[in-house]
């Protein structure tokens, strides 16, 4: 009986200070032939094609799939592996914190300016191959629109990632809290009403943007 079958590539051993950095086959298809019994039962079975990565250094590993390699029952005669050979990139994993920057979009309503914006968390620290990670310094926000916005706000945004990134990490959520303050009122710049009451600045700002809100 002759039958092709796909046989899962199992990696072992590899070093825990690296990793496969690029996308590879994880199977291969493997002609083979036998008695119809034999190769029926070794179907029930879960056969892989182990690769020892116990040596693997940085770099370009060329890897020969071999078909003595393939633990098949005997009297089972292995005619073709496909592919016959397994490229893969191996690189160091390294963890790597990035600062987050804020990106903004627009002007706030007029009357107002921007008194802060926050971002929780400031960091985040991510972990891949060294290749990937050393290519950037920062990570962006996705565009944060203020355009007419007239009030504090919370809101949850997502971080402008390349592919690679979004690999190792996923879409990636987090908290930017906008603080706006009046710029004047009755003619009077919230600096100088705040020093006529004698309380903080940014406590005055926050009671005027609170009671125009309500008005």
């Amino acid at each position: 009986m002759d039958l092709i079958v796909t046989i899962p590539l199992e990696l072992r051993n590899l070093p825990t200070d690296l990793v496969i950095a690029n996308q590879y086959k994880k199977d291969i298809e493997v002609a083979l032939s036998g008695p119809r019994r034999l190769i029926q039962d070794m179907r029930q079975q879960n056969i892989s094609l182990p690769i020892d990565l116990s040596t693997a250094q940085p770099g370009a590993m060329v890897i020969q799939n071999e078909a003595d390699a393939i633990p098949l029952p005997q009297g089972i005669v292995v005619q073709r592996v496909q592919p016959a050979t397994l490229t893969l990139l191996v690189d160091r994993l390294v963890q790597k914190d990035f600062p987050i920057t804020p990106v903004t979009k627009g002007k706030v309503a007029a009357g107002y300016r921007l008194e802060s914006l926050s971002l929780k968390p400031t960091h985040i620290t991510v972990t891949g191959p060294q290749t990937v990670l050393e290519k950037e310094q920062g990570l962006n926000t996705s565009p944060i629109e203020l355009e007419g916005l007239n009030a504090s706000t919370t809101m949850q945004m997502h971080l402008d990632l390349n592919e690679a990134l979004i690999k190792l990490i996923g879409e990636t959520v987090i908290e930017a809290r906008v603080a706006l303050t009046l710029r004047a009122v009755a003619g009077l710049t919230t600096t100088e009403i705040a020093r006529a009451f004698l309380v903080p600045e940014a406590t005055l700002a926050q009671r005027l943007v609170r009671a125009k809100r309500k008005v």
